[in-house]
């Protein structure tokens, strides 16, 4: 058995002490790289809902071009078409037409 003195029982309550106070700060560290953890989280979940989201609008609109694209196409037979029988019909006149 070994014989404590006052003088290394205070020195023992100091290092724990201190250890405690080391550790709570260590705690409170960690703590609050947690909390910026769940703050760049919901960060990054929030920019990619936003991106889908942009995503969606934009695959939105792009099939909505394509459709308005398609119709247009169609249109432009259409259009086509008729040129081509008022040329005809053009045609036809300027040569029934007595030449002045």
């Amino acid at each position: 058995m070994g014989i404590r003195s006052a003088g290394s029982q205070l020195i023992c309550t100091n290092t724990s002490s201190a250890l405690i106070s080391e550790l709570e700060e260590i705690v409170q560290a960690q703590a609050l790289q947690i909390e910026n953890a769940e703050r760049n989280e919901q960060d990054l979940r929030a920019t990619i809902n936003s991106q889908q989201q942009e995503m969606m609008d934009l695959k939105q609109q792009m099939e909505e071009t394509n459709e308005s694209n398609k119709r247009n196409e169609e249109q432009m037979v259409i259009l086509k078409q008729k040129q081509e029988t008022t040329d005809s019909l053009l045609l036809r006149l300027i040569s029934q037409s007595p030449i002045s």
